[in-house]
């Protein structure tokens, strides 16, 4: 479910930091392709914070399998190809 939504929430996060920031420090509107090119050079900023996100959810993991109970098991089996030679009689 996490993985399911990151990717929107990415892109909302990074439109609205973009649009923000941009419009806060000129106070004019961004065309498309100015919008794009500024994602561009901020993409290791957003490539970064997508990594700590996934960072978190792994430890978020690890610690969560340490509460579980740990289970283990094996199993064997002997397959023997040879028929039985001798005959069983019954009186």
């Amino acid at each position: 479910m996490f993985k399911k939504n990151l990717k929107p929430l990415l892109l909302s996060l990074v439109m609205s930091i973009i649009t923000g920031s941009v419009m806060a420090q000129t106070g004019e509107a961004l065309t498309l392709k100015e919008a794009l090119n500024y994602a561009l050079q901020h993409y290791t900023d957003a490539r970064k914070a997508r990594l700590d996100l996934e960072n978190a959810q792994y430890k978020i993991d690890e610690v969560r399998s340490r509460a579980l109970p740990q289970i283990s098991g094996s199993g064997q089996l002997n397959y023997n190809p040879l028929l039985q030679q001798s005959v069983l009689l019954v009186h």
